[in-house]
């Protein structure tokens, strides 16, 4: 059904594809589809569509200008910049700024300070001035600050406290202290962030008190830790890795720790790959994957009985990788599993290998009942030979194999012959 609607719309003009996006429910497909075809003669059909609505479908049409870029385009939206609602105006702003026009971020700016905006609509605005497109960072922070220092509305302060510490001002320190002053306050946790985004180190020590006691499970605020902390707060979050029960904590510890590169959390991943948690123990080998090293090799070979198939074989390519084969028969089993995805991702984990074990196993799978599995295991066989024997060239022409064919026995002999008299070379 949704391959039918794909095709559908590939087909369509701009014309049917604006009255379409009105009562789609894949309107984000449709406006990707506008932005392929829309053209600067197009331009006065979107306006009207834009000027007549509804309101949620304006954003996704001022997006279709983002990839058109012409005068024409530029010209239309300083036309509408101060219209409708500010969702729209401050996709408008966007689509002006990336086309070379900053009017609309200055015209965002202005508003934004004004003390008559309302908070709904600085909730629509702050987003757009947070942005690391936006520009001009010295002045968008200081109004940001401006609006912070008196604002009430809790919501709009979260935002806006993430939006100025991306701004990366330093003079807005001493309007941020002051959410981070009550440690029981509703803005606590997103005040630190901002605090250690804006290189407040007292803040980072107390940002991982917060999590040495199990408070916080905010992903913003771990973020914000792996921008601002350095390599010296490694050892706390392990611990606190070793020592926290709630899983949700222990998730963005294992998640903080991995995208900081620490190959010390690697033993207590590999401990947590164990766990009969679910999602601990998917998100502990996601991690061990990612720091994977010779020196995890041992860790990686006791996890190869996963009771997940498609695990098993993320580790066994993994390993591969490193340029150990302890993971082949575990990938010799997949290709007789009853799935065929699990068979053809078996043999995929062997694609890039160069080792002279997989040869066999290659050759075998030339002749697996799964025609996606042959083809790939024949490509994967070339790439295998061409790297062990850079001086040759080999195609499966020259044997007479084709994936499709059934006579494929024959040609298969042939390599394995020429195998058993020159794999030693």
């Amino acid at each position: 059904m949704i391959t039918a609607f794909l095709c559908f719309a590939l087909l369509q003009d701009v014309p049917e594809l604006l009255d379409q996006i009105v009562e789609s429910k894949n309107r984000s497909y449709i406006e990707s589809q506008l932005r392929f075809k829309v053209k600067d003669h197009h331009v006065p059909l979107v306006m009207r569509a834009i000027a007549k609505g509804p309101a949620v479908v304006r954003p996704h049409l001022v997006r279709v200008f983002q990839t058109l870029r012409t005068g024409l385009a530029l010209k239309a939206l300083q036309g509408i910049q101060d219209k409708y609602d500010w969702a729209c105006r401050g996709e408008v702003a966007y689509a002006r700024k990336i086309s070379g026009d900053s009017g609309g971020i200055d015209y965002l700016v202005i508003s934004f300070g004004h003390p008559r905006m309302k908070t709904a609509d600085r909730l629509a605005v702050v987003r757009f001035l947070g942005a690391p497109y936006a520009g001009k960072k010295k002045r968008v922070a200081q109004v940001l600050c401006r609006v912070l220092d008196k604002e009430t509305d809790v919501i709009l302060i979260k935002r806006l406290l993430t939006a100025v510490a991306e701004q990366g001002d330093p003079t807005c320190l001493p309007v941020v202290r002051r959410f981070a002053e009550e440690v029981d306050g509703k803005v606590y946790h997103e005040a630190l962030a901002a605090l250690i985004l804006l290189g407040e180190r007292e803040a980072l020590d107390r940002a991982l008190d917060e999590i040495e006691a199990g408070r916080v499970t905010d992903p913003a605020f771990y973020l914000a830790i792996q921008k601002g902390g350095g390599r010296s707060i490694l050892p706390r979050l392990r611990a606190a890795l070793e020592k926290l029960e709630d899983v949700n904590i222990r998730l963005r510890l294992i998640d903080t720790l991995t995208k900081m590169r620490d190959r010390k959390a690697l033993s207590l991943f590999n401990k947590l790959a164990k766990s009969e948690n679910v999602s601990l123990s998917r998100s502990a080998l996601n991690g061990i994957l990612a720091l994977a090293g010779r020196g995890n090799v041992p860790g990686l070979i006791k996890l190869l009985d996963n009771k997940d198939a498609s695990t098993r074989i993320r580790i066994a390519k993994t390993l591969l990788a490193l340029d150990d084969i302890s993971g082949l028969p575990v990938l010799e089993k997949e290709l007789s599993n009853t799935s065929q995805v699990i068979q053809v991702a078996a043999i995929q984990a062997m694609g890039g290998c160069r080792r002279k074990e997989v040869v066999a196993l290659l050759l075998l799978a030339m002749d697996h009942k799964n025609g996606s599995v042959r083809s790939i295991a024949s490509s994967s066989l070339v790439y295998t030979l061409g790297a062990l024997f850079p001086y040759r060239q080999f195609t499966l022409g020259q044997v007479g194999y084709n994936p499709s064919s059934s006579d494929r026995k024959t040609a298969i002999e042939k390599i394995r012959v020429w195998w058993a008299e020159n794999r030693e070379d």
